[in-house]
């Protein structure tokens, strides 16, 4: 009977040794590597959206400390959504693993202005159901500043970027410029 206690109580220690373990394993996958970016990765950022900017007549973005850190946080969450906080926001997302936060800026911003419409009408269609959102928030004629981070998640697609705006763009029923 003794030898049962025994056997009992090791059994114990040591199914509570792997919950504890199983438990840390977890808590490690839900959470990312993020990457406030450096002084290049922010210049090539800037480089990219103002160079959009100037061709449209739009002021150029100054870079934003606490858009960058808000950046940062939502992308450490590795959710593929929009925030719907109180900023614009640009997502982007690729695979393989790509440590050159350049490589990235210039990926993820590229991405959004493909979305450029044809033709730049004075009904912008492509508004109506957001065909062209990530571009027009690129451009929109109020937004001042922009931050910019990277995450690297688990999963297929393990690049995320996020920029926020401000003051944020995409408002129904104006134009971006």
């Amino acid at each position: 009977m003794r030898a049962c206690l025994v056997l009992s109580e090791r059994l114990i220690e040591n199914m509570s040794v792997i919950i504890l373990l199983l438990t840390i394993l977890l808590f490690s996958m839900t959470f990312s590597d993020s990457v406030m970016v450096n002084k290049v990765s922010r210049d090539k950022f800037l480089e990219l959206h103002n160079a959009e900017r100037r061709r449209v007549g739009t002021q150029p973005l100054v870079w934003n400390t606490t858009l960058a850190r808000s950046s940062a946080a939502y992308a450490a969450k590795c959710i593929w959504e929009h925030s719907k906080g109180k900023y614009g926001e640009n997502l982007y997302r690729s695979r393989p693993r790509q440590n050159d936060t350049v490589k990235l800026a210039e990926n993820s911003v590229k991405s959004w202005l493909k979305e450029k419409p044809g033709k730049l009408g004075p009904d912008w269609p492509c508004l109506k159901d957001l065909q062209c959102g990530h571009y027009t928030q690129i451009v929109w004629n109020t937004t001042k500043t922009v931050g910019c981070a990277v995450a690297y998640c688990r999963g297929t697609n393990p690049n995320l970027v996020v920029c926020q705006y401000f003051p944020a763009g995409n408002i129904i029923g104006r134009k971006p410029f």
